[in-house]
């Protein structure tokens, strides 16, 4: 009896884990095919090609964040461009919209502070003068060239 309870946790153990893959590589797949695809649409819609860039935070949740860059020139064209944006990735990809889902188009001319500040400012409250430090020091810090001889 004890060797059956035993048998059926790991069975039960190895499903659960080889599910959890499964969900894993279908979201990292439908992520890749957005990254791929989206440039190109914007492109046609916006006249522009923008630099689209997808992360993917896991931890108790699954947090998905699709940053789109484009230039100041599309944002005076297009003022509602982010709902745009978010709207059709939503319903182009309802696989994206199961996750917390958080598209940032972003002005090109932002810097990493204005970004902070705008897309995550809860976190700018509590962190906005160590992030600040921090990003000064990597601008500041650079690596010297070896000589070529």
């Amino acid at each position: 009896m004890k060797r059956i309870f035993k048998r059926l946790l790991m069975l039960g153990s190895v499903l659960a884990v080889g599910y959890q893959g499964f969900r894993s590589y279908r979201l990292f797949s439908y992520i890749k095919i957005a990254e791929n695809e989206l440039p190109d649409y914007l492109d046609e819609v916006y006249g522009e090609t923008p630099k689209v860039s997808a992360s993917i935070t896991v931890n108790v949740i699954i947090h998905t964040q699709i940053k789109i860059v484009f230039s100041p020139e599309v944002f005076v064209k297009h003022p509602d461009i982010q709902d745009e944006i978010t709207l059709y990735i939503r319903e182009t990809y309802p696989q994206l919209s199961k996750c917390r889902l958080k598209v940032m188009v972003v002005d090109s001319t932002m810097s990493a502070t204005d970004i902070i500040k705008k897309y995550h400012p809860k976190l700018y409250g509590k962190f906005g003068k160590l992030i600040e430090k921090k990003l000064k020091e990597k601008e500041t810090c650079h690596i010297p060239e070896e000589p070529i001889d």
